[in-house]
């Protein structure tokens, strides 16, 4: 009797951990890629929220980088997630903090930031996609900047299957300048990641060195506004004959 009642037990105990681990959502990862994709080999770091170069060592939906990648001297990056998201928006932010060119020859840094986990907004939703650039320091051609950005429906860690139009700015010494991607409609129903990805072309200068500092931000929010649904407008119309009674018993008085 005692070995069912162990038995029983155990079953149970192993039942309610299924249960927790099916009904339980995986924890949003947030994650960035460094490279430096000039030469014959290419420097690459990943950064991991909370582990791997993530200055702050924290898992907080944010990664702070501070390291020199080839020859690319990055001074406090920092990508931001609000994973899973909020009904009316998700982001992941992309700042490149200082980025200091440390060779006199032209390099090209390649910033992949990508973030899963998020399951609102949903449904009709749009993507926004923009890109701005200020250089400090930066000789004719200066500096060019590409950013896209994606989601993708299952999910992935770098994930592409989604899309943005690709954004383009470009800037010498003193320039700022911004842009943004077209709107892109999609139909999100499932937990879904973002990431977002921008390539720059960095001209050298030996004195003083090329500097800049860059944005990238991808945006999903509705399509539409949100509006009462049914139950929301039937418990409205329910309350209208009493606002009427009560308009005419005042009117009376």
């Amino acid at each position: 009797m005692a070995f069912r009642r162990k038995t029983w037990a155990m079953g149970m105990a192993l039942g309610v951990a299924a249960w927790i681990s099916l009904a339980a959502p995986a924890r949003a990862e947030l994650r960035v890629t460094f490279s430096d994709l000039t030469g014959p080999t290419t420097a690459t770091l990943e950064a991991i929220d909370g582990g791997a170069f993530d200055a702050d060592g924290t898992v907080n939906n944010s990664i702070r980088f501070i390291q020199t990648v080839g020859d690319l001297d990055i001074n406090a990056a920092v990508s931001t997630t609000n994973a899973p998201g909020t009904p009316t928006l998700a982001f992941l932010k992309m700042n490149s903090g200082d980025v200091t060119n440390l060779s006199a020859s032209t390099q090209s840094l390649s910033i992949f930031s990508t973030a899963t986990g998020y399951t609102a907004p949903a449904g009709g939703v749009v993507v926004d996609s923009s890109e701005s650039l200020t250089v400090d320091v930066a000789p004719p051609p200066g500096i060019t900047a590409t950013f896209q950005s994606f989601v993708d429906p299952c999910n992935a860690l770098y994930g592409t299957t989604l899309a943005s139009p690709v954004v383009t700015v470009s800037g010498t010494t003193g320039d700022s300048v911004s842009a943004n991607a077209p709107t892109t409609p999609e139909t999100l129903n499932t937990t879904y990641s973002m990431s977002n990805r921008a390539i720059y072309t960095i001209a050298g200068s030996s004195s003083p060195p090329t500097k800049f500092s860059a944005l990238g931000t991808t945006n999903i929010r509705p399509s539409a506004e949100v509006i009462p649904g049914p139950g929301g407008l039937s418990l409205a119309l329910a309350g209208l004959p009493f606002a009427g009674a009560l308009w005419l018993r005042r009117r009376g008085k």
